[in-house]
This record gives structure tokens, C-alpha cells and sequence, in this order.
């Protein structure tokens, strides 16, 4: 095993270099981890524009990976040898979130990669774009046998962070489902929907992701700058005048807009999409958008812990259209070529490699 790791560091816009860092260590509860698969999010801004959110710096970012246990402490659950997948933070434990849902990304606490490298005493190791980790081990699972790490690691933000809403919104085969914004999680979207037996109508626009979200399965698209996108999903839906569920995946203010005006009455609309530090409020009217309709509203990160084993069966079972969204691989040498092509929009998700 390496002495050193290799992390991913941004000191600029359009600036990527990778820095050396001691091997991390862990205290109790911890495991070291090598990282395999890296997945690019929405770190992408920080390249373009050095807009560095509240829980990542230059050099701390990433949080989703899969990757092999080298490192336990006694009497870890975990062996050297197991391959895991790492969800993301660093939950405390202890506050009502914790102590009361599955949301542990949702941690009251809010402990996240700074935090991690702060209780073990160590330079590196809390974030995902780096060589090796030091997850805490309720945030590692067991990757099952004869999946592979590419299929493993969709469970964080390409699947796991919509599939899991999904489950908590009772998406089933009676329901038709209107995804805003076809990004990974959009697409990520199209793929759990249709596994649970619901429809799809898909509001995209951008032809490479038009086109891929017919591949796995929408059954309409309709693009929200049409003047009649309104009538069109109120065509489709029939008497409900509007989708069951709405699921906004873009963070863009027109978007939201559309999910809120599409959603039939007594309708459910989950809020997935959002810009750090955007500056502008989004504004919603109480008596039209909320009591006339009788709508129920809601927002989350990530996926709950009490969805981990159906997140990893509903993986298993899908990953032929698991390949269509990973679009692109590129070693973690290589990021500034990785964050060029989502630039492009041309993609779905990105890997990123980091022991290459």
C-alpha cells in the first residue's frame, strides 16, 4: 500500500492539479478505503467558476465512490478485501435526525469531509476525489457479489438520490411522473421510475439528453419552452390535469415553476435541483400554488439509509441502462478533460478513476 494520496486540488478556475498528501489514518469506527470510482456531481462549478460550497474546499471535494476496504479497526464490521460503496457525510449519531430517520445526510450536525479528517487528525481523506478515504463505517455497504464497482457506484447521486425519494413518495404503476431538468439525476429519474412501474414524461430540451432519455425509457418529452407545455402534459394526463408526482431535478427557476404549475391537485412535488449560493428566492404563492391545489411539497440531498438494500437490488436489475447513463471514464489524472466534457452537456455521468 501507497504512503501517500493523491487528492484532486482546483486553486482556480479551470486550474486542476493533483497534490500528495500523507496516507490517512483511523480511530475507531473508521475504515480505510481505496477509492476505485470517483463520480463527478455537480463539482463541475468549481472548475468553471470557483464556487466552492459551504462543505468542500480547493483541495476537499467529491463525495460519492465505491471503492475496497485495506484498513479496519477491531472489531469492525468490515474486512480488508470488501468492497464497498461510501455514501456521502458524516453523521453524528446523535441528534434527532439521526436518532429518528434514515436522512442521515440530512444530519443536524451536519459533519461532513472537514470533519472526518478532524477526528482522525489527518490532512486528507474526508472527500471523494482522492485515492484513498477514511468513511466512517455506517456510511459504508457491502457491494454485492458479481456487481461491478461502475454498477455499484450509481447508488450514490446518479440513483440513490432519486430512487430513494421515489420510495418515500410512493412512486408506483399507477402514477405518472413528470421529471424537470434531465441531468444524471434527471436521467437517474427516468431509469428508477420505471423500474417501480410508473410512466414518464420527461421536460428536457438539450438533444444529447433528449435523446438518452428516450433510450431508458421515457414514454413523453415535452420542452418547457413551448408556450403550450401546460396543455400538453394536461393532454397526456387526462382527467388528473397534471402528474401525480413531479420530481425537479434542474435547480433552475423556470423549471420549478413548471413542476409546481404541472402537478395535478393533491399532487406531490420533490425538489432535488439547486445552485449553491444562488442569490435569487424562488417564489411560491401560498393560495394558488399550495392550498387551491392541495399540494404536498418537499425537498432532500441524498439517499436514506432505510432504502440502501432496495437501492443496491434495484441496481442490480438495471444496469443495462445503468451503462447508457455512465457516459464517460476518465482517470483522476485526466479531471480537467473529465470537467471539459460535462461542459460540453454532451454526457450523463462522469467517472472519475482516481488510482490511475
Amino acid at each position: 500500500m501507497a504512503d501517500t494520496n493523491k487528492v484532486l486540488y482546483i486553486p482556480a478556475k479551470g486550474q486542476v492539479e493533483l497534490l500528495e498528501r500523507p496516507l490517512p489514518r483511523i480511530s475507531d469506527g473508521f475504515a480505510l478505503v481505496k477509492v476505485q470510482i470517483a463520480p463527478i456531481c455537480d463539482e463541475v462549478r468549481i472548475y468553471r467558476d470557483h464556487t466552492i460550497d459551504w462543505y468542500e474546499r480547493a483541495d476537499g471535494m467529491g463525495h460519492e465512490g465505491v471503492g475496497e476496504v485495506v484498513e479496519v479497526r477491531p472489531g469492525s464490521k468490515f474486512k480488508v478485501g470488501d468492497r464497498v460503496i461510501i455514501y456521502n457525510g458524516m453523521p453524528c449519531g446523535e441528534c434527532w435526525v439521526c436518532t429518528n430517520t434514515g436522512g442521515f445526510c440530512h444530519c443536524m450536525s451536519r459533519w461532513v469531509g472537514a470533519r472526518i479528517e478532524e477526528v482522525n487528525g489527518n490532512a486528507s481523506g474526508g472527500f471523494g476525489f482522492s485515492q484513498y478515504r477514511t468513511p466512517p463505517e455506517n456510511q459504508l455497504q457491502k457491494i454485492p457479489d458479481g456487481m461491478s464497482y461502475e454498477h455499484a457506484a450509481a447508488a450514490g447521486c446518479l440513483i440513490g438520490t432519486i430512487f430513494s425519494p421515489m420510495l418515500e413518495l410512493g412512486v408506483n404503476a399507477t402514477d405518472i411522473v413528470l421529471i424537470t431538468g434531465l441531468g444524471f439525476v434527471g436521467l437517474g429519474g427516468v431509469v428508477s421510475a420505471k423500474y417501480l412501474g410508473a410512466r414518464v414524461i420527461a421536460a428536457v430540451r438539450h438533444p444529447y439528453r433528449r435523446q438518452l432519455t428516450l433510450e431508458v425509457g421515457a414514454d413523453w418529452i415535452v420542452d418547457r419552452e413551448d408556450p403550450n407545455v401546460l396543455e400538453q402534459i394536461r393532454e397526456i394526463t387526462g382527467n388528473r390535469r397534471g402528474a401525480d408526482v413531479v420530481m425537479e431535478c434542474s435547480g433552475y427557476h423556470a423549471y420549478r415553476r413548471l413542476a409546481l404549475d404541472a402537478a395535478r391537485s393533491y399532487g406531490k412535488v420533490r425538489f432535488l435541483g439547486y445552485f449553491p449560493r444562488d442569490p435569487e428566492p424562488f417564489p411560491i404563492h401560498i393560495e394558488h400554488d399550495l392550498l387551491d391545489k392541495h399540494l404536498f411539497i418537499s425537498g432532500s440531498h441524498d439517499s436514506s439509509i432505510e432504502h440502501r438494500d432496495k437501492l443496491v437490488e434495484m441496481i442490480a436489475r438495471s444496469g443495462k441502462a445503468i451503462d447508457k447513463l455512465v457516459t464517460h471514464k476518465f482517470p483522476m489524472s485526466q479531471a480537467k478533460e473529465a470537467f471539459e466534457t460535462i461542459l460540453t452537456r454532451n454526457c450523463a455521468k462522469v467517472y472519475l478513476y482516481p488510482q490511475e
